[in-house]
């Protein structure tokens, strides 16, 4: 299990299982260190619309194979409420 750190200064725990899933995707090899990136400073922060308790941290990144795209990295916080009223936190 890996512990990140969010762009709030929050712990985030990924487990070993979900890293692998992630990993898994083509499109992902060689972006491990992103995730980290993508988490510690989004470039745009959304509230997920289904689930109060997820936030989405939207990064673009650019690779030299798949070009320009947004990394998104879904994170489930247990405790607490939801940050943004609105939902959507710009940066």
């Amino acid at each position: 299990m890996k512990a990140l750190t969010d762009y709030l200064g929050r712990s985030v725990r990924v487990t070993d299982e979900r890293l692998r899933h992630i990993m898994s995707h083509p499109e992902m090899a060689d972006l491990e260190p992103f995730i980290a990136i993508a988490l510690r400073e989004p470039d745009v922060v959304v509230q997920s619309r289904t689930d109060g308790t997820v936030q989405l941290c939207h990064r673009k990144q650019v690779t030299e194979k798949f070009g320009e795209k947004w990394l998104c990295v879904a994170v489930k916080y247990v405790a607490g409420r939801p940050l943004y009223s609105d939902g959507v936190l710009d940066r």
